[in-house]
């Protein structure tokens, strides 16, 4: 029997190449309104927090918490002021607000972890906040962050230090017979404000209906540790758009 030779592209996403960790970005704003552009995420904009600060999270059902068939807790992936990733698993209390224990500067995933039934997920759109303003949101029923929204850690939660951050594999897609123009964005350093720092275009597209995708190697984009990025879309009428794409950390082992 001939050895199966899988390709290295493949090994990386999976987090099977030494030095490597792999991480995939997926947004989704519904019914985009047309003009402006926005980001690709259910909050249609992004919120910076200024210091790490412990995030309120709070659930719109009751049936979300300890005792409930729904979303019981969630994880949550994020970094501190320091740009180191930190995590934590958080018990949901449905409509009553918790804190999380850990202080975060950017909140990069939220997902569902344990549910009170099988086969359920949350029952109602689970909000992480800080002083009344959204940074992160699990939408009704989807059971994960839909955010294009990412920030690169500066070290892994395994204490390892990340060197770069290679961006690719960008795929956008909006409304059937629906035009949008997308654009990959960044910026350096996450410490800065970000009406001080220039934005760096990753990558932009031109007017696409339906689905466009770029996955060419050459078109990958290198930012260094810290670095903010994210994807905006235009609509040329009201409509869904999501944005897709790739990080590759690339880690001094």
């Amino acid at each position: 029997m001939s050895a199966l030779l899988v390709p290295r592209r493949v090994l990386l996403e999976v987090g099977r190449v030494p030095g490597w960790r792999g991480e995939n970005k997926f947004g989704h704003l519904p019914s985009a309104a047309q003009g402006g552009a926005r980001v690709v995420a259910p909050e249609a904009t992004v919120n910076w927090l200024a210091a790490e600060q412990t995030i309120s999270v709070v659930s719109a059902s009751t049936a979300d918490g300890a005792a409930g068939d729904n979303a019981r807790t969630i994880v949550i992936v994020g970094l501190d002021g320091d740009g180191a990733e930190v995590t934590e698993t958080l018990p949901l209390d449905g409509t009553t607000p918790v804190s999380t224990a850990n202080a975060y500067m950017r909140l990069n995933r939220a997902y569902v972890d344990t549910v009170g039934v099988k086969g359920n997920t949350n029952a109602g759109a689970i909000t992480l906040s800080y002083s009344g303003t959204t940074h992160l949101s699990i939408p009704l029923g989807f059971g994960q962050s839909q955010t294009t929204v990412y920030t690169s850690p500066r070290t892994l939660v395994t204490g390892e230090t990340v060197l770069a951050a290679v961006v690719v594999d960008f795929t956008f897609t909006s409304e059937s017979s629906k035009s949008a123009t997308f654009a990959g964005l960044g910026r350096p350093d996450f410490d800065s404000d970000g009406t001080t720092v220039p934005h760096k275009g990753i990558r932009r597209l031109v007017t696409a209906s339906g689905v466009s995708s770029f996955t060419k190697d050459d078109e990958a984009r290198l930012l260094p540790p810290g670095a903010d990025m994210w994807v905006e879309a235009t609509p040329g009428s009201t409509g869904d758009v999501s944005g897709f794409y790739n990080i590759w950390l690339q880690i001094d082992e």
